[in-house]
């Protein structure tokens, strides 16, 4: 079992990686250099560290992006490209356990595409837990289904904190 997790969006150009982010802290937030709380319930929360822009579209590695002492919860933006690979593995390799949330179709496609990277069939032969979710749907859907992952990957690893 594994202390650390990253949940990745993993989708298109705005298919609704950002937008699924913002909904999920209840505001606007951008790729941090620190951890920073996201609330569960009204009460409990667990920190977090948000890559919101993908580290494909900023043309960087990852690894450039997290900070040198990773953190336990990694939430992460990956843009559905060749690069992506380079992303899932430093996760991988960092023996991170891997939710990976597929917006497909995304927000502005036209329609659901194919797996033409091979990227899902890679995930899932390590492991890696992953969900395929239509980005023009409910994005409070997204939303809670992160937020519940999170409190049972937290709870079980004593990881949520209270403000009590």
């Amino acid at each position: 079992m594994s202390n650390k997790v990253v949940v990745a969006l993993l989708g298109n150009r705005n298919s609704g990686k950002s937008s699924t982010w913002y909904k999920l802290f209840g505001r606007t937030v951008r790729t941090g250099v620190a951890e920073r709380r996201l609330y569960l319930n009204a009460a409990e929360w667990i920190e977090v560290f948000l890559t919101s822009g993908s580290a494909e579209e900023r043309k960087k590695l990852i690894k450039h992006i997290i900070p040198k002492h990773p953190p336990a919860v990694v939430l992460c933006s990956i843009q559905y490209s060749d690069e992506a690979i380079k992303t899932m593995e430093f996760f991988l390799n960092n023996r991170y356990d891997m939710l990976v949330i597929w917006l497909n179709p995304g927000y502005k496609d036209k329609r659901r595409y194919k797996d033409n990277l091979g990227l899902i069939q890679l995930l899932l032969d390590k492991k890696a837990y992953v969900v395929r979710m239509n980005g023009k749907h409910n994005i409070a859907h997204r939303s809670l289904a992160i937020r519940q992952f999170l409190y049972g990957w937290g709870r079980v690893r004593n990881l949520i904190k209270t403000d009590f």
